[in-house]
């Protein structure tokens, strides 16, 4: 019986994408592209007409930063359509714990 060998390219192509699950992995400093990116990934699946996830999950992981940028999440988070369930992962400071406080008990 020959095995087949599973090349790295191949291997990495069958690991589920997190974001595909709608998992949102915040782990920057608040600033405002990487909120910005947040914000659009918030949005853009509140804005799916055809299978609209019944919740988002953020996992934060940021020792803080910018207080504007993350009132602008923080803003987005509590707008949405969609739960957005936050979950903290290591370090949640200043910005960070404001905005896990924002969502939803994860």
């Amino acid at each position: 019986m020959r095995v087949k060998m599973i090349d790295k390219e191949e291997k990495l192509s069958s690991i589920p994408n997190i974001e595909d699950h709608h998992y949102l992995m915040f782990n920057k400093e608040f600033e405002p592209s990487s909120c910005g990116d947040a914000m659009e990934f918030i949005l853009a699946r509140n804005l799916m007409r055809k299978d609209r996830p019944k919740m988002i999950k953020m996992i934060i992981n940021s020792p803080g930063g910018e207080i504007g940028s993350a009132f602008a999440l923080i803003d987005t988070i509590k707008g949405s359509k969609i739960p957005v369930y936050t979950y903290g992962l290591g370090e949640i400071a200043s910005c960070g714990l404001m905005t896990f406080i924002a969502g939803e008990k994860g």
